[in-house]
């Protein structure tokens, strides 16, 4: 009875696998686009592929140092707090549900990063033939004037009576000074620079209730991280339980065949409870995702407003 379940479960297995390998052939007939406009620094790099795409930085032993996700035009940034970019060897791996996905080596990474616009190729124009110059044409000397005769000397005006002098006039009572009132800041600026001021403005407050939530809820990520170590010990665990029934039942030892059978239900009860808690806690970091949400709301509404803006990956 037990090596007839066996078979049914693999036959089970067998079409579940086929099926789902048609579907996912099917699903991804698309691939992931070329990555170009790659601007890479010490510690960031941004680009631009498949919009909506999901992007990792790894490095060459494949261990994850950042990851981001590109915006509705397919561009990207991601940031790293320790690591020389422009000096260690990485790749980047972009994938997106219905698309093949796509790896980039650090050889294409740096060669994209170094092109260069073709310089435009500019013509020098012939030189033209110099003008005949012109014959001169003699001028005539003028004639000399007749020198003016003299005139008579003018007689000696008499000197006026001296005048009284006025009374000096009372002084005016001054003026008090008008302060001028200060400008206010960012009056000077157009309408659509003080919208994009005031989104980064509120993009900067998001990102700092962001982080906030996020070390108020640290200890329920890592209560969650260490419950999923847990139940993947179980699940080898469980395997070689199942090597140990199957040789078993080979041997047809019905003693070992019963142990294993009690290991394997006991370890089966220990999996699900596991994962139980792990499923009561994940309700706890909606906080996290809300957060998250607001400041990727933000993000995409100013670039809407200033489509040279790359939004950056929360950490």
């Amino acid at each position: 009875m037990k090596l007839g379940i066996k078979q049914a479960v693999l036959v089970a297995t067998a079409l579940t696998v086929v099926a789902g390998g048609e579907i996912g052939a099917m699903a991804k007939s698309k691939t992931i686009g070329k990555l170009t406009q790659v601007k890479l620094t010490k510690h960031t790099i941004a680009g631009k592929t498949t919009k909506y795409a999901r992007i990792k930085l790894v490095t060459a032993q494949g261990k994850q140092l950042a990851s981001g996700k590109t915006n509705r035009v397919g561009k990207f940034k991601l940031t790293v707090k320790k690591q020389n970019l422009s000096k260690l060897t990485f790749k980047l791996a972009a994938s997106k549900p219905g698309y093949k996905a796509r790896k980039f080596s650090n050889k294409q990474i740096k060669h994209a990063a170094q092109a260069k616009p073709s310089h435009s190729v500019t013509t020098t124009p012939a030189p033209s033939q110099p003008d005949k110059p012109a014959k001169p044409t003699p001028v005539k000397p003028n004639t000399p004037t007749k020198p003016n005769k003299p005139t008579s000397p003018t007689k000696p005006v008499k000197p006026s009576k001296p005048v009284k002098p006025s009374t000096p006039a009372s002084p005016a009572n001054p003026a008090k000074p008008t302060p001028s009132t200060p400008s206010r800041p960012g009056a000077t600026l157009s309408a659509k620079d003080r919208q994009i001021a005031a989104k980064k403005a509120q993009i900067d407050a998001a990102k700092k209730n962001y982080y906030r939530v996020k070390d108020q809820l640290q200890p329920i990520s890592n209560q969650i991280d260490d419950l999923t170590t847990q139940i993947h010990k179980q699940r080898i665990n469980l395997q070689v339980v199942h090597q140990d029934y199957a040789v078993a039942e080979a041997k047809g030892d019905q003693q070992a065949m019963a142990a294993a059978a009690a290991q394997e239900k006991y370890l089966t009860d220990v999996i699900n409870g596991l994962q139980d808690q792990r499923a009561n806690l994940y309700p706890k970091l909606l906080p996290l995702d809300n957060a998250r949400t607001q400041v990727s709301a933000l993000m995409d509404e100013l670039w809407v407003l200033d489509n040279s803006y790359i939004p950056e990956e929360l950490n």
